[in-house]
């Protein structure tokens, strides 16, 4: 059973995409799957239908994929060691940099 895929359309000049040829591909774009070009001459839209192979590593990545957590900014201000904290510049240095977690937090 083969799955029919929809041709794409290149999204600026809404125009059906046409099939590279293998033969103007590397070999790691022939991995990647099947490339879709804009018709138009001046377009260099194109577009991808991933291969399985790389959406089941895709797959893979996301599954073991760790994301940064954010900075406890009451451990941050503790981390500054007391010393730092009777210089005036550090003082506001750290003022400036608090401030750009608050105004994060307005948003």
């Amino acid at each position: 059973m083969t799955l029919s895929v929809k041709t794409p359309k290149c999204k600026v000049h809404k125009c059906d995409m046409r099939l590279r040829s293998k033969s103007h591909q590397t070999a790691e774009q022939k991995w990647c799957g099947a490339w879709y070009d804009c018709l138009e001459p001046s377009c260099n839209n194109s577009t991808l239908i991933p291969s399985k192979p790389l959406q089941e590593l895709y797959k893979e990545h996301m599954a073991t994929a760790q994301y940064p957590t954010k900075p406890d900014v009451g451990e941050l201000i503790m981390s500054i060691p007391p010393h730092f904290i009777v210089d005036r510049d550090v003082v506001q240095e750290v003022i400036e940099f608090l401030s750009l977690f608050v105004k994060q937090k307005q948003r």
